[in-house]
């Protein structure tokens, strides 16, 4: 989805920058001038020449999902690594919200059909309870079934020079995003998962995983990103083993599941580790308990790709995941065991 310019300059810079969405590339020039006005109509005659390369086939975009998602993998990569200005990073990552992603699910979509398969995509910023809630809204207002829900989507480790962030809400990014944009979501979605029986839930997590510390939820101590990732992926399994036994006779069934070790993906990447493995890979164990029939009617579990294993042993424990779940009551307003 080909994007209008965005016109800005960064902390310290005499010039306006120009930068636009066009063609599955994001593309970048100075305007070198110091002057807004005058910089907005460098902008147009810009984009309109760029516009016009596109048309004669002198700038050619990705064929493929996999193509652009792989270059915007290297761009981001090159966005996060080293010091940015606050006002650099927000510009990237409107751009991200306002044209990538919405250019990768055209272009996930069109993949999806040429193949024969039906699909709709909807957006939401997990960093946001108020887009988790839209985002529910708007899929039971299109499906009355839900016969699979799989929560996949995280914020890593973050590497070395990671710092203490936070969500929309102002809560710990990592705990937000990992674990509770998906507490949430199924939470809201659970009447038309249960509503759809036999239906599975799937709750993607990590081997990455640290006992929660419930006096410093948060982690405004001793911060870190590898422990904040490995708190939040821990919250998911404990999610899950509680959700399981809230719904037993209810012909719905909840896993969770460490897809692959260090897959080729820019989370790895970013955290400055050699990927060893593919994310086809991971992609096949989520399947698995997506779909096997030797699952079905099995939860509770975690799984090591394919295999059953052993989460952290606070996910067996009770009390920690009462305290869990007291906690993503306060923070959420829905506790999805009743739902």
């Amino acid at each position: 989805m080909d994007g209008k310019v965005h016109v800005y300059r960064r902390e310290n810079s005499r010039f306006w920058q120009c930068s636009t969405y066009l063609a599955g590339k994001n593309h970048r020039a100075s305007t070198k001038e110091e002057s807004l006005t005058s910089a907005k109509k460098f902008a147009e005659d810009w984009y309109l020449d760029l516009r016009g390369k596109v048309r004669r086939g002198e700038i050619k975009k990705e064929k493929t999902f996999k193509e652009a998602a792989e270059k915007f993998s290297v761009e981001y990569e090159v966005m996060t690594q080293g010091e940015r200005s606050q006002r650099y990073v927000e510009d990237h990552f409107r751009r991200l919200r306002n044209h990538l992603i919405p250019f990768f699910g055209t272009m996930g979509l069109s993949e999806i059909k040429a193949a024969g398969g039906a699909a709709s995509f909807h957006a939401a910023d997990l960093a946001s309870l108020a887009e988790v809630r839209r985002l529910a809204e708007a899929i039971a207002a299109e499906t009355d079934r839900l016969d699979l829900l799989i929560n996949n989507a995280g914020v890593g480790t973050g590497g070395p020079r990671d710092r203490r962030a936070t969500s929309n809400d102002g809560y710990e990014l990592r705990f937000a995003v990992n674990y509770l944009a998906h507490f949430l979501l199924t939470a809201l979605l659970l009447p038309l998962v249960k509503a759809s029986a036999p239906a599975r839930i799937v709750n993607v997590s990590s081997l990455g995983q640290q006992a929660i510390d419930f006096d410093d939820v948060m982690i405004t101590r001793n911060y870190s990103g590898g422990r904040a990732y490995c708190q939040s992926k821990l919250a998911l399994v404990m999610f899950t083993i509680d959700l399981a036994k809230a719904l037993a006779g209810t012909a719905v069934t909840a896993n969770a599941l460490h897809p692959a070790t260090y897959m080729d993906t820019t989370m790895v990447h970013q955290a400055g580790i050699r990927p060893l493995n593919t994310v086809d890979t991971g992609a096949d164990a989520i399947l698995n308990l997506a779909l096997s029939p030797a699952l079905e009617g099995r939860s509770g579990l975690f799984f090591d790709g394919l295999h059953e294993a052993r989460a952290n042993a606070q996910a067996y424990d009770p009390k920690a995941r009462a305290q869990l779940r007291s906690v993503s009551l306060e923070l959420t307003g829905v506790d999805v065991l009743t739902s």
